[in-house]
């Protein structure tokens, strides 16, 4: 009997240390594995830009940021569909989403006018001094009169825009990044899809 007392005991014991529950080991989170959050300029370029107008309506995150407008543009009577993105406080218009007049659904352009917008490293108030190591300075492009553009090293959907006024000594082009004047302002940063 003293046999069996100690057999039980012994099974009473291995069954106790049986249904004790192992202790859950969380899995350790790296710092480089947490991702952010999109800015908007990323839901801008990865969410809206060559998606139906539809979708920047429907966005949450641009729902939640901005009045969100729906006009209609004209140029030498073609018309076309837009939204507006304006400030919830001042009702400035803060990014203009355009689609074209091929295709009056998908958004095929983007213009940010505001400086609250961040895209790369770069804001619509920056001097060309302040965005000079962002843009791709070996190809420069070919732009009308009175506009300089200026792709974006990293990301070449981005289009660093200046208008000029007539009297700018580079109202008709440049030669070098030399010629643009550290102090000159962006005047826009226009998102479009390069084919």
């Amino acid at each position: 009997m003293k046999y069996n007392v100690i057999i039980a005991l012994n099974l009473l014991i291995i069954l106790i240390i049986s249904c004790q529950q192992a202790p859950i080991k969380q899995p350790a989170v790296s710092i480089s594995t947490v991702k952010e959050a999109p800015t908007i300029c990323d839901i801008l370029l990865d969410s809206i830009l060559t998606k139906p107008l539809t979708h920047a309506q429907a966005n949450a995150t641009l729902q939640a940021n901005f009045i969100l407008e729906e006009t209609n543009l004209e140029y030498e009577d073609v018309n076309w569909r837009a939204i507006e993105l304006k400030s919830k406080t001042d009702k400035r218009t803060i990014a203009l989403l355009e689609a074209n007049w091929q295709d009056t659904t998908k958004v095929s352009r983007i213009t940010i006018y505001d400086a609250s917008i961040d895209c790369k490293g770069i804001h619509a108030d920056n001097l060309f001094r302040e965005i000079r190591p962002f843009i791709d300075s070996i190809n420069l492009n070919n732009d009308p009169d009175g506009i300089l553009s200026f792709t974006h090293a990293k990301d070449k959907p981005i289009q660093v825009v200046y208008e000029l006024a007539e009297n700018s000594p580079i109202y008709l082009g440049i030669e070098s990044l030399n010629d643009v004047p550290a102090t000159l302002p962006v005047t826009s940063i226009v998102l479009m899809h390069m084919r």
